[in-house]
Formats: structure tokens, sequence, C-alpha cells
């Protein structure tokens, strides 16, 4: 993009409109809108700057008539099947005062850049048809806040009326058009499909096929070589060759709703010789005129985009009956010629593929010339010119996008020649030659040489040839190469003259592959009574090249080109993930509760490929056949699509780095905003050409190996079928930017529109917030920008934790979150989040390119983490900008909890899928947005519900004692368990910061989350469950609005939350102090660590704490739980939010910390945590740390030592292992040796009886124990060894 666009948000606070219906009829319905104030936003362009009134839930649009920029609100509504919009009567309306609108934008190229809608009407309110949602037909209500001049509309009401008559439907996805605020009125306005859809494709022949490869235009032959086996036992005279319906082009991404798909093949002409007897054998043959995948030369388009290879088929029929598309013999006309034609038109085409600039797109460009000056050459042999024709040059230069403004000569020369070109500038920094010479023997017979020249005022400036075409005349005659190109008849009767032919030259007319004409030549001459261009190739009987064919599948029995399937979800996978597929079919079918389960199909990208594309690697293949599906399968009609496999940019693996597997569309333009990679092209069907709203949901496992899918389908499944109880599954973590760097202007907008993000969130879900205004900056040493690690190392420490979602707004790279770094690539292998598996949704900036194919990105490394990481991303692959991200976004969330007080949540596919749909004037935004999950999983929120019966007293006091009790809406299982979580009142905070490139403060607020006073588990009796905890001395001491949520669960996957959030504090109870602070103890493996202990960095440290006045949790003025190495009490850890009170306790409980940072040696380890009442206590332990990577047997002891008749042998393991042991003597003789099998990390042990390997007993004296370790992941086992003493 060649203009910035930023926001500046010049106050807080972004709302929306609040939309109320009534009176609903069955043809009518009132609605009412209140609009709030808008915020003001300013928007830089280039060198100008504007500021806009902006809404949470507003879009923007350029309005052509008054050349502005302006805010318009959108309502999506259904319509009847007939397609009748409604009648729209304003009720009632108030505006005020407001010049906030922006001066003229007279820069047309605005729009274009940020691909705004355009606006053609100045209406308050307008309704216009918008795309098909599946089955029914949809409108938008258009409200234009700034309609009327200088006056701002603060609320309207309105009435839509629908006609009383119109043409019934049917009834279909009712779940999904709930969002419509029409959609009790519109239960049976649902379109039957167009019967011209169901029209069938053209049935092909059930019997052995054949499928081969076509690398070279010619003549190709089929005889008794070609097969890979015996020759089938058929009459041959029944054989037909097919070709690829769409010939050398790549198929066509747009598709009617109303006409069906094209063909897949056409039976094409053939010569046969030596079939009379019905058997191939010895010399007998079958020609056919092909073309490779490149090759287009009807048109100006002549590389395949996508293909690597095309494919032409061979049908031996089960029937012989069927007769076979033969060359036809065409005799030469007995009329007088009006006319002599002696040449035809040849063709030479060059077009290197070599570079894509954007690193995006399916722009591909050529040789590179560089400035000063550079020359490109093109060498070609001919022969047999036409004498005195006329010679065309046709090239395109593309300049490098990432170079100046400088000067480009070009000058071309053919045979040393100038060849005088005329120079323009075409589309975005193209540069068009073209040119006609007359003959003037500037082509010779034999080498010939086209050079073009490029000079510039720069060495700093690139040019790139991206596509050349020469055509002149050649006289009709053999060629080494074939005759071939366009021949031009001019006449009614025409007099083809040929040059040095023989009776084994042949002259086929290929103008339409499927009729092909043999004409008949006769003294080098032949009479046509027919003008117009045709399409000639001229062979010699040798020429002919030799196919081999390769056996393929039954296409006259398709798997997919059926009827007689449904499926409400379709994997597309390549066979070789077909075991991975097949589990989560099972999944999907038979293990998820009954109300959940979904028809499955897998669908192989190999049968796409065969049966729409002919075989040839084309992604427009992969939407014919989700077209088909969706307008041909049975019904109920398709919901889900999941394609399982890695992509790239690279279709046709130029680079030699490709991991194309399914590919996906690739969006060209010229910046790398406008030129982004997208799925969701796939989903836009039931509009036809121009849908551009999702009628399906789509996601994508971004896997390369069967391995890496394995890691990820046992995540979805662990995730659904068992999810790893805790409070983790209610609670969601919000990361915004601060409002600074790198843009020098001010951007309040990541963390207002989180702020947004987290009003939507049901109360009932504990919100955790890591914005970055709330950290310290630190100057990095190494650069000149400011991190923030306290914000990365917290947000690090919430995924340890365990969350439910992850949401960051702000700035972004593939690897990084934030110039301050509160996330990045180098932080993954810090990431522990185990099963406690998030949901990552990020609005920012490339965060999920993940088709480079030089680089990974982020995203794709979470997803392919082994039982850690994630369990599903929403984000973008390419640019974004952040007003329309916060619009999709805050859909999103509102769709994905469509319950106030949460509950069980929507599928995460459907989330998206109704965002993107409901969500008008940012199509090219949302496409940037990609699912890495499986689109039919739900969160692992608590689905059910229930209510808190008392909490006493009413008004809690700093240091009382809190009862509470309530009600699961369902009986539990014994041992049932329930997390309670109390929290004091939110606090509203104004943060200020320093405007360098202004010199100025500015201000931003917000709502922080109350401190937490308490955490526990506690039973539940059946339904039933109560308890109590103290309140700390650090809660505040007067206001409302603190929380207590309790979420239970039982061992056959029942789960569920409650809530309250009308607490009250106020006033300290004084009735019991104490001056003790907690007992804290050190453990590993339930014992207690010692001085001198050695300790893993890859085992967690478990700290217990206790106190009968409970421990504070508040984290006040510094009264919380920290964590200090080697007395670090300035970068000491706040390691609160990881305590836990015991079972059925609130005076003791315990955390457990990973130290892996912790460098090895020896290090003392404190802990500080306070009670209730604020009494302190610190407690340390002296350790001895080694390596997360270290693999070891550490203290290894055995007891009692001296021994008599038995001993118990204990050691610590860094890492799980297979075990073995052995006693040998102090000269080395083994004494016996004994498998322990598999052990775990940490405590382990195991008794010996003093007996050698016979069962004999061993004499007193001094034995050496060795325990040695192996571990695939280490090359070498670990050994520990212990002096063992035998006394009797």
């Amino acid at each position: 993009m060649n203009k910035l666009f930023v926001f500046i948000i010049l106050s807080t606070a972004v709302l929306g409109m609040d939309v109320s219906v009534s009176n609903m009829q069955p043809q009518s319905m009132n609605v009412k809108i209140v609009i709030p104030i808008p915020t003001l936003t300013q928007y830089e362009i280039g060198e100008k700057s504007l500021q806009l009134p902006r809404w949470a839930d507003a879009t923007f649009a350029y309005h052509q008539e008054i050349e502005k920029i302006v805010p318009v609100f959108t309502i999506p509504i259904l319509l009847p099947p007939d397609g009748t919009l409604p009648e729209i009567e304003i009720l009632y309306s108030q505006s005020s005062p407001d010049s906030r609108l922006p001066q003229q934008i007279r820069d047309r190229d605005f729009h274009v850049d940020i691909d705004l809608p355009l606006l053609h009407s100045s209406q308050l309110i307008s309704v216009v048809a918008a795309e098909d949602f599946r089955a029914y037909n949809t409108a938008r209500i258009l409200i234009m806040p700034y309609a009327e001049g200088d006056q701002r509309l603060e609320e309207i009401t309105f009435r839509l009326t629908f006609p009383d008559k119109h043409i019934s439907g049917g009834q279909q996805d009712m779940d999904l058009i709930s969002t419509y605020i029409n959609s009790e009125m519109a239960t049976d306005w649902a379109k039957t499909t167009p019967m011209s859809l169901n029209r069938m494709s053209q049935a092909l022949p059930a019997g052995q096929w054949f499928r081969f490869p076509i690398n070279y235009m010619g003549i190709q032959r089929i005889n008794s070589s070609s097969f890979p086996g015996s020759i089938p036992d058929s009459d041959p005279n029944s054989w037909q060759v097919y070709a690829p319906y769409y010939e050398g082009q790549s198929l066509s991404f747009e598709l009617s709703n109303t006409e069906p798909i094209p063909e897949n093949l056409k039976a094409i002409s053939m010569k046969t010789s030596g079939l009379g007897d019905g058997v191939l054998s010895g010399d007998d043959e079958i020609l056919f005129f092909a073309r490779p995948l490149n090759g287009n030369f009807k048109s100006n388009g002549f590389t395949h985009p996508y293909g690597i290879q095309r494919y032409y088929w061979l049908c031996i029929p089960d029937q012989d009956s069927q007769t076979a598309n033969n060359v036809t013999p065409l005799q030469s006309s007995i009329l007088e010629a009006t006319h002599t034609v002696s040449s035809y038109e040849k063709r030479i085409y060059h077009e290197s593929e070599l570079h894509n600039q954007l690193h995006s797109g399916k722009n591909w460009v050529g040789e590179k010339l560089a400035g000063p000056s550079s020359i490109f050459s093109l060498n070609f042999i001919e022969d047999h010119l036409a004498v005195g024709s006329e010679i065309m040059l046709n090239a395109l230069m593309v300049i490098d996008y990432d170079a100046g403004n400088f000067q480009h000569i070009l000058d071309v020369e053919l045979n040393g020649d100038p060849f005088n070109v005329s120079q323009y500038n075409g589309l975005y920094k193209q540069i068009v030659l073209s040119g006609t010479v007359g003959g003037d023997n500037m082509l010779r017979d034999g080498p010939n040489t086209l050079t073009i020249a490029y000079t510039s005022n720069s060495n700093a400036s690139i040019l790139y040839l991206d596509s050349l075409r020469l055509i002149y005349h050649r006289q009709l005659a053999p060629s080494s190469d074939y005759l071939f190109g366009l021949l031009d008849l001019p006449g009614s009767v025409n007099n083809v003259i040929f040059h040095d032919t023989s009776p084994e030259f042949h002259l086929w007319d290929v103008t339409d592959p499927m009729a092909v004409q043999e004409w008949e030549i006769a003294n080098d001459q032949f009479k046509l009574a027919e003008p117009g261009i045709r399409e000639l190739i001229g062979y010699t009987d040798d020429q002919p090249a030799l196919v081999v064919l390769n056996e393929a599948s039954n296409l006259g029995e398709p798997q997919l080109r059926r009827t007689d399937v449904q499926a409400d979800y379709i994997l597309i996978t390549p066979e070789i993930f077909s075991e991975e597929a097949e589990r989560l079919k099972v999944l999907r079918e038979t293990q998820v509760p009954v109300d959940e389960r979904l028809s499955v199909k897998i669908v192989y990208i190999e049968d796409i490929y065969d049966e729409f594309s002919a075989g040839t690697q084309d992604p427009a293949a992969i939407k014919h056949f989700l077209h088909y599906v969706y307008f041909n399968w049975a019904t109920p009609r398709l919901r889900y699509v999941l394609f399982l496999g890695d992509t790239d940019y690279d279709y046709r693996n130029i680079t030699g780095q490709s991991k194309m597997i399914i590919p996906t569309y690739q969006k060209d333009g010229n910046t790398d905003v406008s030129s982004y990679s997208t799925d969701d092209r796939y989903t836009h069907i039931a509009s036809g050409e121009w849908d551009r709203l999702p009628d399906f949901a789509i996601g994508r496992l971004p896997v390369q190996t069967a391995d890496q899918l394995e890691v990820m389908i046992d995540k979805i499944i662990s995730y659904e079928l068992t999810p790893e109880p805790g409070i983790w599954r209610n609670t969601i973590t919000l990361v915004a930017d601060d409002p600074l760097r790198p843009s020098r202007y001010v951007e309040s907008e990541h963390i207002d529109d989180t702020e947004g993000l987290a009003r939507i969130i049901p109360p009932s879900i504990h919100v955790n917030k890591v914005y970055l205004t709330e950290y310290p900056e630190v100057q990095d040493p190494n650069s000149p920008y400011i991190k923030k690690p306290k914000a990365r190392d917290d947000f690090l420490q919430k995924l340890y934790n365990g969350t439910l979602l992850v949401n960051y707004l702000g700035h972004g790279s593939p690897t990084v979150w934030a110039q301050e770094e509160v996330f990045t690539v180098s932080d993954l292998g810090l990431v522990k989040t185990g099963m406690r598996l998030p949901f990552w949704v990020a609005g920012t900036c490339d965060w999920a390119k993940y088709d480079d194919v030089n680089s990974s990105c982020v995203p794709e490394e979470l997803m392919l983490m082994e039982s850690n990481g994630a369990v599903g991303i929403l984000s973008t692959t390419r640019k974004t900008y952040a007003v329309f991200n916060e619009i999709l976004l805050s859909d999103f969330f509102d769709f994905l909890f469509p319950e106030v007080d949460a509950g069980r949540s929507l599928r995460v596919g459907d989330a998206v899928m109704m965002a993107k749909n409901i969500t008008a004037g940012s199509d090219p935004n949302n496409e940037k947005y990609i699912l890495f999950a499986d689109p039919a999983m739900r969160l692992a929120s608590p689905v059910r519900k229930g209510h808190i019966d008392s909490v006493a007293p009413s008004v809690f006091q700093a240091m009382g004692t809190v009862n509470y009790e309530g009600v699961a809406d369902t009986s539990l299982a014994a041992e049932a368990r329930a997390a309670v979580t109390v929290y004091d009142t939110p606090t509203p905070v104004t943060r200020s910061f320093y405007i360098s490139s202004t010199n100025t403060t500015g201000n931003i607020s917000y709502v922080l989350p109350g401190k937490r006073i308490f955490r526990g588990l506690i039973s539940v009796n059946d339904r039933d469950f109560s308890g109590n905890f103290t309140l700390p001395k650090d809660i505040k001491y007067s206001g409302s609005g603190g929380i207590l949520r309790v979420q239970y669960w039982d061992d056959t996957g029942l789960d569920g939350s409650v809530f309250i959030d009308t607490l009250k504090f106020m006033g300290t109870d004084s009735t019991a102090l104490d001056n003790t602070g907690p007992e804290i103890l050190f453990i590993s493996d339930n014992m207690v660590l010692l001085n001198g202990d050695h300790f893993s960095a890859n085992e967690p440290l478990e700290i217990e704490i206790g106190d009968e006045q409970g421990i504070n949790l508040t984290g006040v003025a510094g009264h919380g739980i920290t964590l200090a190495i080697d007395e670090d009490w300035e970068n000491a850890l706040d390691v609160t939010e990881l305590f836990e009170y015991d079972l059925d306790h609130s005076d003791m409980g315990r955390l457990s910390a990973f130290l892996s940072e912790i460098p090895p040696g020896e290090h003392l380890v404190s802990v500080k945590a306070w009670d209730s009442q604020n009494n302190p206590n610190e407690a340390s332990v002296r350790l001895e740390f080694f390596a997360a990577n270290d693999f070891r047997i550490y203290d290894l002891f055995n007891f009692p030592n001296p021994m008599r008749d038995h001993t118990e042998v204990t050691y610590m393991l860094s890492h799980p292992a297979d075990v073995n042991y052995a006693i040998y003597t102090l000269a080395g003789r083994k004494i016996m040796s004994d498998m322990q099998g598999f052990r775990n990390q940490g405590f382990n042990s195991f008794p010996w009886d003093g007996h050698d390997r016979f069962g004999n007993q061993l004499a007193n004296g001094v034995y050496i124990l060795v325990v040695e370790a192996d571990n695939d992941d280490f090359g070498e086992p670990a050994q520990s060894l212990q002096k063992l003493v035998i006394t009797r």
C-alpha cells in the first residue's frame, strides 16, 4: 500500500448502536436504533490528515457524490425467496448538530487502497440487496448518521414491511439465520435449488482408465509399449482419449448459482492405424493432438498459474459398443480459389517465472534487469521464413515494487537492427513495449537474436521482464518442432500452398480438438471453401511422441460427482493423511455426544483434481467440487470443511521450497495489503460469480507430515472428549498494545477496542487483562527499541495458569506481538499450557502468514506443539486495519458466546462464518482471517448452569469470614469438585503517557479486573455445594461489583458454572487478629526439599503455604506471593495467580512454578507470602539446578545402607525413561542386573534383596549399584552409581 492508513483515537470508550425490535407481525416489524456519541478518530493518508467519527459497529464507505468518507451502520435482513425488498417507513428520528465529518477527499485512489465500499445514495436510511446466505436472499439496511449535512442521527425508529404475498420457500439452517433481526418471520423463506443446477454432468463411460502426463505440444502416440502391464483384452476401436475440458487454462474461481459447473473431460479426435483386427499389437497405434499445461496460444494467457503437470486420459470402456471420436479426413475443394495463402502465423512466447516480488499472490516475473544498464537476449532458430512479412513484438516489463522513482529506457534490437517500439505505462508499475516492423529481412533463416537493452539513471533501479510475444509468418513447410500456428483464410475459397512436403507429412486442423480434420494435401496444395482462422499442426511420421500410461481411478464411476451422497462435514486431505483423517471422522460421527454428531465425508485432494481439473493441481478445482456438493449432494447441506495440509504462495514450486499440500487462494495485488491468501473464496457459493459471503465454515490444519497431523488431531480429540478440568475453562485473557510505538501517532484503539471485547464477554467468565500500559518500559541495550519484559512474563504466566481463549489487538508480524515484544517466536520454548489448550485470536498484521515458503509463523508453531500451545487459532495472513479488526472480532465474540451467562459456546467455525457474514464493508480485511482449527469444535467452556442460594454476610468486611452455598442444575457423580474464585470490585483507572512527537502527555482510561481474593477447591454433594473463606485486609473498603464464581465438574464430563457479581465490601472485622505469617514448604514429588537437593528445570517446584487466617492473594501493595532467585527481590516473580487452596480448605494450599530459565548450578530459592491480616513470612531452600535438556539420574540412595536382607533403592529421573540396574563387585564383575521398564519423571524406587541372578545370597562386602536410564530424545543414556554395603 502506497498510502499510510493510521488510526489515532482522540477519546476513549468506543461504543456501538443499540438495536431493539418491537411489534413483530407476519410481514412487518418495528426497529428502534439508538446511536451514542461517537469517538473521534484521526486518519493519516500520505501527507493528508482527517478526522472521522467512529462507532464500534460502524464501518466506512466512500460517498462518490459528495467525495467524502462516511461512517455507515449496516443491519443484515432476510428476504423472501423472490428477493423482494421491504418498504421502509420512518416513524421517528432525532438528530443533533455535529459538523465533524471531514473535508472532501479528492484523491480517488484513497478508497481503492483501503478497499472501502462505494456509496451511491445520500438517504438517511435505505435497503440494498446483498449476497445470498446459503439458501436465503439477504439485504442490508444502511443507516447514514451524517446524511443530513451537519446533523448527526441520535435515534431512529422505522417500520419494515414485506409484501403480503410472496413465493413460499422451505426451512433450512434455522440456527444460522437466527442472527438476522427478522429471522422469526423468515422461517419458510429458504429458496429451492434452481433446476438447472441439478442437471447432471455428461456421464463418462465406466471401464479401465489410464492417466498420462503431457509435457510438450504435438502429436502423441499410444501403442502396445504404452501400457504398464498387459494390453487390455478389448476392442481398441472403442477406446477413447480425453483431454481436460479447459484445455491449457486454469479453472474459474467465479461460478454461477444458476448453471452447473463445467465438464471435467472432453473426448478428443484420434487417428488409429492397424486396428481393423480389433487388437492393439505390433505397429498398431493411436495418434492424437495434445498440448501441455502452459501454452494457450489462442489468447494472451500462456502460463498456468497453479499447475505443475497436465494430464490426458485413456478410457478402455467396459462396453465395446462405444464408438470412438476419430479424426475426419478432409478432401480439397474442387471450387475455384478466390485467394491464395502460403504462410501461417507463428508465435514465440517467452515467460520465465522466477520472482514473486511480494511473496504473495499469483504474479511472478522473469529475468531481472538491474540499473544502470542490463541486456536481455532471446535466441531462436527459424527456417522457411515468409519473405517480407511483418514482425510484431509485445513485451511486459515490471518495475521492482521496492525501487524508487527512476528513469527507465528500453531499446529493442532484432539481429542487431533497431526494432522500433512504443513504451508506455500499463497498470501499477508496469511498462508495456509494443511495436510492428516491416519484414526487410530482419529475421533470418537460421539463428536469430532478440535483445532488450535497459538503461537507468540509478544503479538501484530494477526492472523485470514479465512476458514477451514475438509474432511473424512462416511458410507452410514441415518443421523439426512441428508446423504449428494460426492460418488466416480470408477468402470464400482459399488455395493453401505448402512447401517441401512428402507422403510422410500430415496436416491436421485442430481448431476444435473434439472435431479434428486431416487435410488431404496433393501436390503441395489444398483448397478450403471456408473463410476464418484455423489452428494447424503439421507433422511427419517420425515426430509423434510415445505415451506412457499409468492406471488411474475409474472416472466412469466417480467418487465425488454424485447425487446420492450427503455430508455435514467434509475433510479434504491427501491420501497419505487418511489414517489421521479417519480418527477425526470417528470423533465427529460417533464419539461426541449424540446431539453433536455430524455426518463426515473424507475426500482426497487427488480425487478432487482427477474429477474436477483432469488431474492438474488447481485450487479452483476445490471450489468447483464444493460448488457441486452444495448444489447437488443430498440435504441437509454442507456446513463444515477442514483442509488437512499446509500450503504457500508457490503453487508450482518455482522456489524449490514449496510445501503445497492443500492450496489456498492467492489474491493478486500490488502491495502486501491488497495481495493476500485466503481460504474464504472456497466458501463463496450461494450468490454466484460475485459472492463474497461464506456459506459454510472452513478451517485448516497447516501440517506437512502425518506425524504433525497426529499431534494436532491428538489435541483436538483430547480437548473435545476429556478436557482438563479447572478454572482455565472459565477464563479469557485479553492482551492489548499500548498507544505508543511504532507509529509516531497515538494509537489508543488497541486498548479501547479490547475494552469493547471485554464488555461482550459473559460476566460468568473471568477476564485477565494484559495491557502494555500497565508495565514499565525498559530500553533494549542492543537496539533503539523499548521493551516491556514484565508484560511478556505476565502473559506467559497467564498461559501457564491456563486460559480458555487469548485475544490480542495491536501491532504485529509473523513472529512478534508489539514492538515491546509481549510475545515472540523466541518465547515458544517458554509456553507451557499443557492440555489446558487455549484458542488464540489475534487482530494484528501478518501473524498467521503461514504461506511463506521460507519461514513459518508463530501460529503454526503453536499448533504443532505436542500436548501444548494451542487447540486453534484465528488470525490474519496479511496486514489489516484496526477499525475492521474490531468490527469483525466484536461480532465473533458475540456469536461465540450466544448466551449472556455463557454456557456452551458456538462452534468456532460457525462463529467466524457468521461474523464475516454480518460485517459489511470490510470483506478484504475479513478474508485475511484464517482459522487454524477444526471448524466444528466448540470451546471447552462450562456448559451447564445453576445458582448461588446465599452469601453471608450481605456486606463483606476485611478479615471477616464469608460463607456461601448453592446448587448445580444437574446431579453430579460422586467425588465431584468445584473451583471457587472470588474477586474484589473492578477498578477504573486512567493512565498517562508521554508523547515524544508532540512533547505532550496523553491519557487513556479503562477498567482493570478486581484483585483475586480467594481460589480453592470444594466438594460437590450431588448438586449441592458450600464453603467459606477469609477476606484479606487488602480489599476495597467500599464498593460493589465483587464476583464469586463456582465452576463444577465430575468424572463423567458434566460441568457447569454459576456466579454472582453483586458482592459488596465495607469496613473491617477486627474480632480475630494474630501476628504470625504463613508456613511455607518446598516440595518435589511429595517430599520436602532440603538444602543441597538436586532439582531439574524440567519439573515444577511445588510450594505449600498455610495459615489459619488464609493467604492474601490480592497482590495489593506487594501483599501477594513472590519468588526470588538468589535473593534478587527486585526481579522477583509474582506467583500469586498460581496458588490454589486444597480441597475443602481455606487455610492451606499450594502452587507449582516452572523455573526453566534458571541457569544450571546452585541457587537459593526464596518465597515470601502474607496471610489475610498482612503478616508476612519468608522461607528459602538452596538447590542444585540442572538444565531442562540435561538428561540425568540424581539423588540415588538406598536404605538401609549397610543392608542385611533388604534395601530400598530410590532415585530421581529428570525425564521419563526406560530404567535398568546392575550390581557389580569392586573389581567390576557384574553380579546381577534387572530391567525396571518405563519410569516417569521424578521420584522412583525399587527393592533389592541382596541375591545374585542365580538366587544366591551375596557375601558381606562393598558393591557398586549402577542405575541406567534410556530416552530416545537423548543420544546417550544417563547413569548414576552408589556404593552399597552388605553386613549380616
